[in-house]
This record gives structure tokens, C-alpha cells and sequence, in this order.
């Protein structure tokens, strides 16, 4: 995924969009995406978790289509290609959770890719040099 967010951070659409919150200071910055990644623990619960589980149960092997049906519009408003990847990114994520019973490898998959895109698009707009110290 890297190299894919790489050469989407390049997009004005994306770094207009990326870091969803503007930091003013790199210590402001930091306070944010520890607060984000901590909406990844809630995201991945409710919806590998709770969702993904129940539906395994109840419809088997569409479980995952139904979770993803409510997922992809949590993407709706983001970038189109980012509401595109999240389906296949829910897929993905969903079977990860399926094939690990736990939600812990979707939620270091989620928090990595964010992290990268607020990074990757701050440093591709040249907004985090006005954010370090040195």
C-alpha cells in the first residue's frame, strides 16, 4: 500500500483532504494521531468485530459483503479513489479478522495506512517542514 498512498499524496485532492485535522505545531500533530489511531480500535471492533462476526453467523459466506456495504460509506465523503480502495480494503480487512478470529491485525493494517496518508500527504504538500522544529 505504501508506494500506492505515495503517489496519492501527490494529488491536490488528496492533500486538501489529508491530515483531516491541520496541525499547527509537530507536538499538536502527534496528540491527534494518537487520538485517531484510537478511533481505529472503535472502527475495527464494530465493524471486523461485532459486524463481521454476527454476519458469519447468521449469513456465512456473505458476511463480508454485508460488512462492507455500511463500511464503504464511512468513505463516501473521503477522495474518490479512497472510497473505491475501501472496499476492497474491507474485503481484505474482513478476511484478515475472519482467518485471525481477532481484530488486532486489522487495526495495525488501518492505523499504518492512516498514518501514512497524513504523513505522506503532509510531506508530499510541503506542509511538514512548517511543522518541524529544526
Amino acid at each position: 500500500m505504501l508506494p500506492l498512498i505515495w503517489v496519492a499524496a501527490g494529488d491536490s485532492d488528496f492533500n486538501n483532504f489529508y491530515p483531516m485535522y491541520k496541525p499547527s505545531s509537530l507536538e499538536l500533530l502527534l496528540y491527534y494521531e494518537l487520538i485517531y489511531m484510537l478511533q481505529f480500535i472503535a472502527v475495527e471492533f464494530f465493524f471486523r468485530g461485532f459486524m463481521l462476526f454476527r454476519f458469519q453467523q447468521m449469513f456465512s459466506g456473505y458476511a463480508v459483503v454485508m460488512m462492507i456495504i455500511p463500511y464503504s460509506l464511512l468513505h463516501v465523503h473521503k477522495p474518490f479513489p479512497e472510497a473505491l480502495a475501501s472496499i476492497v480494503g474491507g474485503c481484505v480487512l474482513g478476511y484478515l479478522a475472519l482467518q485471525t478470529r481477532s481484530i488486532w491485525p486489522g487495526v495495525m493494517v488501518h492505523c499504518g495506512v492512516a498514518l501514512s496518508m497524513d504523513f505522506f500527504g503532509l510531506i508530499r504538500s510541503g506542509r511538514m517542514s512548517s511543522l518541524l522544529p529544526w
